[in-house]
């Protein structure tokens, strides 16, 4: 994938606006204010497409250093006919995991070239080096899944210590109404915190996605391919098994207060007993419900369906929802008799941007849960899921969660709090059950065909507090002094395990990261 871009940067720097994807970033920046999208008509389909994310009031100091530091980007090319900005992104931070009595720290060297060509082109390349010691809940999961939560695979598992690295970008074109984007990074479908439909939580893929927008419609057609890590391998020379997915995205504007978006995904695997079946052209139909060409096709592949609400209630007040389907038979819903196939998630909340003098005050609080077996398939290479991650929700089934945030911008100063709380249920210890919370496991090994109710299984429950002082250097990449703690209360069958988290560090980041798991 990084051949591609390169290769495809060096063609477009043949031609000669300042247009840009900005990054995918739940919390409050100058460049990027996720509560309060003002600036953009849809706002859904992320990365968000604008005319021009450079809208910092332009630096006074009078020393280059200075403004290097606290407001400008490194290097900063602007000609008439190309931009090049590249920014050195730090993130560096030592902390102390309490509960486990162990020293943490993490130092990432992150580099961004972006810019754009002529009046049509744009790219985004982000380069990562990273060294880590993770709390021990992180550093579980990792050896666990052999992958870095949301950042990359990771075979090299030191006694303490990871290293590891990895890149990701895109390249777009835009002709008037239409955007084309290549990639190998991450999408996000939602105005929430959580997608209940794609969200950026996994590992990046590369994915080719095409759009057209207008102020009323937003239609996008992706087709993107991921990896399992838990098919056996065919052979060393293939390496690990790969599967596919063609997903579609139409979002309405019906008026300036209320949106509405219908989505289908489509997963199937690019190889199975009659051999290789690598992309099928039968779903590369850019319109939107393939449930049909499915069916068309004889094929039991992964299908889902899905709805993006949102309404503003209010001039500083936005409630929004979403609703996933992947099977629902309407007799066996309305008998409530438990089928394990009636397979849905759903999403409510509400998020809010406004100003007490001079201070920001945003925040949102949604509800988040998903039906036993919802996301799973026969196999794995059908599952909605990447490399060991979810491409939803990183709890993945059987769970409701509520997350509340508070954040608050002075100046410079940034406070944030955050709580999760979430219930599950969980198959037991020996992994003899199925009750549908693990969305690798097959459907095919359930423990039962009917009466299936949410949260059923092993009882667990996960209390997470994120609070966060940070002062802003550079607001040109996000880079700030800061000071954290994180209390983690994880609970399974009544046995408690909880730590308190201190972390103090120089950050800089555009990545949503999603640790609170």
């Amino acid at each position: 994938m990084l051949k591609i871009f390169f290769s495809l940067l060096f063609l477009f720097l043949a031609f000669s606006s300042k247009a840009q994807y900005i990054p995918i970033y739940h919390q409050y920046s100058p460049i990027n204010n996720w509560y309060d999208e003002t600036k953009t008509s849809h706002t859904s389909l992320q990365p968000i497409y604008i005319e021009n994310n450079d809208t910092l009031v332009k630096s006074s100091r009078k020393f280059w250093l200075n403004r290097k530091l606290f407001d400008e980007h490194l290097v900063q090319i602007n000609k008439k006919s190309a931009t090049l900005n590249i920014d050195f992104m730090p993130d560096i931070y030592v902390g102390r995991d309490n509960g486990n009595a162990k020293t943490i720290w993490n130092n990432t060297r992150g580099f961004r070239f972006f810019g754009t060509v002529d009046k049509n082109f744009s790219y985004d390349l982000n380069i990562y080096e990273n060294q880590a010691v993770f709390p021990e809940y992180i550093d579980t999961l990792t050896r666990l899944t052999q992958t870095v939560p949301g950042q990359v695979w990771h075979k090299d598992l030191k006694p303490d210590i990871f290293d590891y690295s990895y890149t990701q970008g895109h390249i777009a074109y835009r002709a008037g109404s239409f955007h084309l984007q290549l990639g190998n990074d991450k999408l996000f479908i939602g105005d929430g915190y959580r997608s209940m439909l794609l969200s950026d939580v996994s590992v990046p893929y590369p994915y080719f996605r095409a759009t057209f927008e207008n102020k009323k419609v937003q239609y996008a057609a992706i087709y993107m391919q991921h990896i399992d890590l838990q098919a056996p391998i065919i052979s060393d020379d293939l390496g690990f098994r790969r599967k596919w997915a063609v997903m579609h995205y139409l979002n309405w504007n019906i008026s300036k207060k209320f949106s509405v978006g219908f989505f289908d995904a489509l997963v199937w695997q690019d190889d199975d007993s009659l051999g290789k079946r690598g992309f099928e052209m039968q779903y590369a139909n850019p319109i939107i419900f393939l449930r049909a060409a499915e069916y068309m096709n004889h094929s039991t592949d992964n299908a889902l369906i899905g709805l993006n609400l949102k309404y503003q209630i209010h001039p500083k007040i936005k409630i929004y929802s979403q609703f996933a389907l992947d099977e629902l038979k309407i007799d066996e819903y309305i008998k409530q008799s438990g089928w394990w196939a009636n397979k849905y998630a759903l999403q409510l909340g509400a998020k809010f941007f406004t100003n007490i003098g001079d201070v920001k005050v945003m925040g949102f609080s949604e509800v988040n849960t998903a039906r036993p077996f919802m996301y799973t398939h026969k196999n794995t290479l059908r599952s909605y899921t990447n490399y060991n991650d979810a491409l939803a929700h990183p709890l993945g089934a059987n769970f409701v969660e509520n997350v509340t945030r508070l954040e608050l911008q002075y100046q410079r100063f940034n406070f944030f709090a955050q709580v999760n709380y979430s219930r599950y249920g969980l198959d037991s210890a020996n992994g003899n059950t199925n009750v549908g919370s693990n969305i690798f496991a097959s459907y095919n090994t359930r423990d039962q065909e009917y009466d299936n109710r949410t949260l059923q299984g092993i009882a667990g429950s996960l209390l997470f507090v994120d609070t966060r002082v940070s002062y802003l250097l550079n607001p040109k990449t996000n880079m700030r002094l800061e000071l954290g703690y994180v209390y983690r209360d994880a609970e399974v069958d009544g046995v408690s395990v909880a730590t308190g988290i201190v972390t103090v560090g120089l950050r800089s980041s555009w990545r949503n990261l999603y640790q609170d798991r």
